[in-house]
């Protein structure tokens, strides 16, 4: 089991009328990090965020709409998204896990990397009936995905997950319970970021085609992905440690 780990203090101070602010500290795994934007951010409220240094390389999104609401979390309207180009996003990862707090009303995205131009070439973590869904396209390996069981529109933040073990995908939410999925196109066969080349952006609230579609109406608070799976007591533990900002 990898430890919940300290992040470096220096990266949460946010300087206010020449002041520095209160340093606030994280706890969560560092081994595999790949990528943290926490959207409620107070140093993220402006039309540009970046994700948070040194984890991975430091990707910066667009954003259009999405009110901020400090500390916790960006507001999505149903026609709102955050987008950054990118080729090939983590093209090297064959696994890993997806975390995001939401506090989810209707609609569908939550994380997309897309080809722009192309039906075939896609990873979109999302929502299809208020449950939890995968859909990934290739044209080696065609259209897949899985949906879970769990309704998530009770108006309540939670935390939903996905790994991928480089075979199969699995879901999970808020403490790291299992949520019961079926296979709905194709096959689980775990694609992940390296098995789906041609991808030319990412997006956070929409599908990203050349006329973005499949926009969602949530509250989206932190993210994180890794390159690896994470355990179970590891999900707990960011899940123990994040929640009472979402409560």
């Amino acid at each position: 089991m990898h430890s919940l780990s300290r992040v470096n203090s220096s990266i949460w101070r946010v300087t206010h009328a020449g002041r520095m602010g209160v340093t606030t500290r994280m706890r969560f795994p560092l081994n595999g990090l790949q990528f943290y934007l926490p959207l409620g951010h107070a140093g993220l409220n402006g039309a540009t965020v970046s994700t948070k240094a040194p984890f991975g390389n430091s990707i910066s999104f667009t954003v259009t709409g999405a009110v901020h609401t400090a500390p916790t979390h960006r507001a999505f309207d149903g026609d709102d998204f955050l987008r950054n180009i990118s080729n090939d996003w983590l093209i090297n990862d064959s696994s890993g896990t997806i975390l995001i707090w939401v506090k989810y009303t209707s609609g569908t995205t939550l994380l997309c990397s897309w080809d722009t131009n192309a039906l075939n070439s896609g990873f979109q973590y999302r929502f299809s009936s208020n449950k939890i869904m995968l859909e990934t396209r290739s044209v080696a390996e065609g259209n897949d995905g899985v949906t879970g069981t769990k309704e998530f529109n009770d108006s309540t933040w939670h935390l939903v997950i996905l790994t991928s073990n480089g075979s199969a995908w699995a879901l999970y939410y808020d403490n790291g319970t299992v949520d019961t999925i079926s296979a709905t196109s194709g096959t689980n066969l775990g694609s992940w970021f390296a098995d789906i080349p041609n991808r030319d952006n990412i997006t956070i609230g929409c599908r990203g085609r050349t006329t973005p579609d499949d926009y969602i109406n949530a509250l989206v608070g932190e993210i994180w992905v890794y390159s690896r799976v994470l355990s179970t007591n590891e999900m707990k533990g960011i899940y123990n440690f994040t929640k009472g900002r979402y409560r």
